[in-house]
């Protein structure tokens, strides 16, 4: 089982700079893009668990998932592609999606 203690805060009130509400939109604009992407071929696995890790990053900062070893091996693929972010700040996984 896998918990979390992520803090749930509103990105958009992190800084009260420009460039950061500027950031978080065109974000926004690329989560829809990838939404509705529809690829001609399928993404490979390492390409989608980096997204994924690149998303969670973006959106909850830092990985603390605590797990205990029951996780299935996908979920397990998928924390250890996020524990990979450590010390990337949000706004450059913002910027790297």
């Amino acid at each position: 089982m896998m918990t979390t203690k992520t803090n749930r805060t509103n990105m958009s009130k992190t800084s009260g700079s420009d460039d950061n509400a500027v950031l978080s939109g065109m974000f926004r604009s690329k989560m829809d893009q990838i939404r509705n992407w529809r690829p001609a071929s399928t993404p490979s696995n390492r390409d989608c668990l980096e997204l994924y890790a690149l998303h969670r990053q973006a959106v909850s900062g830092n990985c603390d998932v605590i797990t205990d070893g029951s996780e299935l091996p996908g979920e397990k693929s998928k924390i250890a592609a996020w524990k990979s972010k450590i010390g990337l700040s949000r706004g450059d996984a913002m910027s790297r999606m």
